[in-house]
């Protein structure tokens, strides 16, 4: 069996109901605090969490963020009162959107994103995003 069916097979007994997409993981439009701040020592934005998955999120931020960022970042993840830190890389940046994706995901750090996943899915404060956005 070829890995992506596999993970396809595997994301539809995760996720049932959501849109069959190319990432690996589900986006999952969801409410929350979204921080990143650039390492070593560059200055944290804070925004709202857009969307989440297990491999990545969104912020959109009221402050502009920096055209040229391609330092690491690290990311802080709050939402249900539960508070999530990850290494991270940028993926897709604009003005005040900042696409993210996590680096080196323990399994320990993945089980934290499945239960702030989880804890939005039982407050009813996420979604599956249409495969239109």
């Amino acid at each position: 069996m070829d890995s992506r069916r596999f993970e396809s097979e595997k994301q539809e007994r995760e996720f049932p109901g959501a849109p069959r997409e190319r990432r690996l993981h589900p986006r999952l439009r969801c409410k929350g605090v979204g921080e990143f701040r650039i390492l070593p020592n560059g200055p944290s934005i804070t925004g709202t969490l857009v969307n989440l998955s297990l491999s990545g999120c969104c912020i959109a931020s009221e402050t502009e963020i920096p055209a040229k960022l391609k330092q690491p970042l690290e990311v802080q993840l709050t939402a249900c009162d539960f508070r999530l830190r990850l290494a991270a890389e940028v993926r897709r940046l604009d003005a005040k959107t900042v696409g993210i994706q996590f680096l080196d995901v323990s399994s320990r750090k993945e089980e934290q994103v499945r239960y702030l996943i989880d804890e939005l899915f039982e407050l009813g404060k996420i979604r599956f995003l249409s495969r239109d956005k």
